[in-house]
């Protein structure tokens, strides 16, 4: 059996003499023959896409916000007892999305849901895709002729009126709930309550272009607040994307959550470097004894730190002398006669 790897033979000489060289490849790839329509290509792309979006939105919460990851829709900014749930779907090589698309019309329905369920909160859903919108293949489908996720955005801004919307959300192929809370809210009402409360993100970047994104804000984020270069802030973005995984993984919902405090602490632990005291001391001997004035202590003990050793002196504990004598010398003080 061939090992699985490629090696490649060369003949070169050396004084004379031929030498026979092996020099080894990389491993020949050989995969398996499987049925490519089991595989969860597709699925692990959009887990992906979900995690950096939700490392993102956790990069830009306020002091007081949560984030709760896989509680309420992908993850949910609340705010002040304020609730922003975000559907994330990386389907752009699914083709558009349309008011008839199935993932549309279950996110209607999760947000109908979930605003009844707290009542006394202030819901909103963003629906974030890379998918662009689409026109629905129906023209009567199709509100006013124009896209009905761009109807709606039309209609959230005031520029459209909202009973062809209505109607449309009414249909019989709505889901019940849809049509419930439809049916008992005026005009006025499903656009405050409903059209101003969801937002159609669509188009987004792709996850390459997304992944920048994030590494950049974490740059930003670990240089403005951390003094941290560029170099060393670029794989911070895998440890907090790491995080947002692994919490979304958590069993219970008190433990699939982000703060900002915690987002401060983990930066803060992924940037320090910590030593033993004794190699510290044995460190600040050897600065201490060296000569050479560039290396001296004050270099080494950080200006921040409140703590500092019994040997330096704040200079405001220096007694200020009584007199000060000024010497001074007199050049070529005595002349030869």
């Amino acid at each position: 059996m061939s090992p699985p790897w490629k090696i490649k033979q060369v003949h070169r000489k050396k004084n004379g003499v031929e030498v026979l060289i092996q020099t080894y490849l990389e491993p020949a790839l050989d995969p398996p023959n499987a049925d490519t329509a089991g595989q969860a290509i597709h699925a692990i792309r959009g887990y992906e896409y979900q995690i950096l979006a939700a490392t993102l939105a956790w990069i830009d919460l306020e002091e007081n916000g949560l984030i709760y990851l896989e509680v309420a829709e992908d993850y949910a900014h609340v705010l002040e007892g304020d609730i922003e749930a975000v559907q994330v779907k990386a389907t752009r090589g699914s083709g558009v999305v349309t008011l008839n698309t199935p993932a549309v019309r279950d996110a209607i329905e999760s947000f109908v849901k979930l605003a009844g369920q707290n009542p006394s909160r202030e819901v909103q859903l963003r629906f974030l895709t890379t998918a662009p919108i689409g026109l629905e293949k129906s023209p009567s489908d199709r509100p006013d002729e124009l896209p009905g996720l761009e109807y709606w955005q039309r209609a959230r801004a005031g520029r459209e009126d909202v009973g062809l919307l209505r109607t449309m959300l009414e249909r019989e192929s709505s889901p019940e709930a849809v049509r419930t809370f439809c049916r008992i809210r005026t005009d006025e009402e499903i656009l405050v309550d409903l059209i101003r409360r969801v937002t159609w993100d669509c188009g987004r970047p792709e996850t390459p272009t997304l992944r920048r994104e994030l590494e950049e804000r974490v740059s930003l984020f670990l240089r403005e607040e951390f003094g941290v270069p560029l170099r060393e802030a670029l794989s911070f973005a895998d440890v907090l994307a790491s995080r947002v995984l692994q919490r979304s993984a958590m069993k219970n919902v008190q433990d699939r959550v982000l703060s900002r405090r915690e987002l401060y602490q983990l930066a803060d632990s992924s940037t320090r470097v910590s030593l033993p005291r004794t190699d510290f001391e044995r460190l600040v001997k050897k600065v201490v004894a060296s000569p050479d004035t560039s290396t001296s202590t004050y270099a080494l003990v950080s200006a921040r730190s409140p703590v500092f050793p019994p040997w330096i002196v704040d200079a405001a504990n220096i007694p200020t002398p009584k007199r000060i004598f000024i010497a001074g010398f007199q050049k070529n003080p005595c002349r030869s006669a």
